[in-house]
């Protein structure tokens, strides 16, 4: 708008204004959106606890942060053998990066706590090792049982220094992830669901291999779980 923004000009108006502007102009999800206004009023609490301003506008039970369930399918043990089986020995990136999300899936760790694993986290026990950790979201101690699947890639890791593969960022993943679905006949196919866009609810139709992401890994992992599946015979 060309307009100039300040403390002041803060308004329940200029929310919606920058809603709209961020779903149409801008084609942004509600997720993506909400993080966009987390963001905003934390600064804009900043600015009153150090006394910049005295506007209390972003403070409004109307001045919220929008936010949608984001769409996320699970994949069978079928699938993940078969990205575990695809042979990347010519492309080591991916290699790793497919190993990775295997990790994922295996343990069901959020993406956050994907650093804290090494070798001082894998404990041995009669019954079979396991990777002890506190995840960051809720510093409660959680057990992982590590099955075979899981096994064998720390096999193939023991040599460096973590024993797992090179955690990258998580907007390089998801995009390695896509690459690796496209190699999965299965993931190939069409996908339709429902998501809000422009306020709206629509149908979309997606490949599956384009919905994947690092939280696949995890609700494959829940998903396997519930379904007695995790630690096949």
């Amino acid at each position: 708008t060309k307009n100039k923004v300040d403390f002041e000009t803060i308004s329940i108006e200029l929310y919606y204004q920058l809603i709209e502007f961020m779903e149409t102009e801008l084609d942004l999800k509600p997720n993506t959106i909400g993080t966009h206004i987390k963001n905003l009023k934390a600064f804009l609490n900043e600015a009153l606890e150090q006394k910049l301003t005295t506007n209390y506008s972003h403070q409004s039970k109307h001045f919220i942060k929008p936010s949608a369930e984001a769409y996320t399918i699970s994949l069978t043990w079928e699938e993940v053998d078969e990205i575990i089986s695809l042979d990347l020995s010519n492309r080591p990136s991916l290699d790793s990066n497919r190993d990775l999300f295997i990790v994922v899936c295996t343990t069901g760790l959020r993406y956050s706590d994907l650093r804290q694993l090494n070798k001082k986290r894998i404990i041995t026990k009669k019954s079979g090792n396991e990777i002890q950790l506190k995840p960051q979201k809720t510093g409660k101690g959680v057990v992982i049982p590590i099955d075979p699947r899981l096994q064998s890639i720390i096999n193939k890791y023991q040599h460096t220094e973590t024993s797992f593969p090179k955690v990258i960022s998580n907007q390089k993943l998801n995009r390695a992830l896509k690459e690796l679905g496209k190699l999965i006949e299965s993931l190939n196919s069409t996908e339709l669901y429902t998501t809000t866009k422009g306020g709206k609810q629509v149908e979309m139709r997606k490949k599956r291999y384009e919905l994947l992401g690092t939280h696949t890994g995890r609700r494959t992992f829940a998903t396997l779980w519930y379904l007695s599946e995790l630690l096949p015979p």
